[in-house]
């Protein structure tokens, strides 16, 4: 598949090719077309990180034929998230690659807001967290917000926000 070619392309191709789907996405997302950005969205974020089912057999029952039975189902020893190879000895292109995975993740994140899925917003957010390399205070910020708006949001994800407010200053 299409997908899975590109995946096996050098970082600055796919990073290339991101770069084109990302106007594509943000010209949606300013028609208020969050679906359809939102759609191209997660196509980038699997060019950087995806799930695969370990067995070849399992992987192809499951694409063809899955029946949402129990003595189906896979568990977490059956898949393994994988993620784009990045050159090791490159330090600018591991950082390129958490940046870039952090901005496809904010535009994920932007979408759930304007969708009013907050929850959603949040867990993009809190992904981002983890590549963050010096600059946070904008994760730390659309996380608070996300959380403030989430009418739903407990206490203590509320408290979370207030410090990850006062952080982001």
């Amino acid at each position: 598949n299409r997908i899975e070619e590109i995946r096996k392309k050098e970082f600055p191709v796919i990073f290339l090719i991101c770069e084109d789907m990302k106007e594509k996405a943000y010209n949606f997302y300013e028609s208020k077309k969050y679906n359809e950005a939102l759609n191209i969205f997660y196509i980038m974020y699997s060019l950087f990180k995806w799930v695969v089912i370990k067995d070849p057999k399992k992987r192809e029952d499951f694409l063809n034929k899955y029946d949402f039975q129990s003595e189906n189902s896979l568990l977490d020893e059956d898949i393994e998230i994988r993620r784009l190879n990045t050159n090791k000895d490159n330090s600018y292109e591991e950082s390129g690659f958490k940046s870039y995975l952090i901005n496809i993740l904010k535009g994920i994140c932007y979408c759930y807001m304007n969708m009013r899925h907050y929850s959603e917003a949040v867990k993009c957010m809190d992904e981002a967290m983890s590549y963050v390399l010096i600059s946070r205070g904008e994760v730390l910020f659309r996380r608070a917000q996300a959380i403030m708006y989430n009418k739903f949001s407990k206490l203590n994800e509320l408290n979370q926000a207030q410090v990850d407010l006062c952080q982001a200053k």
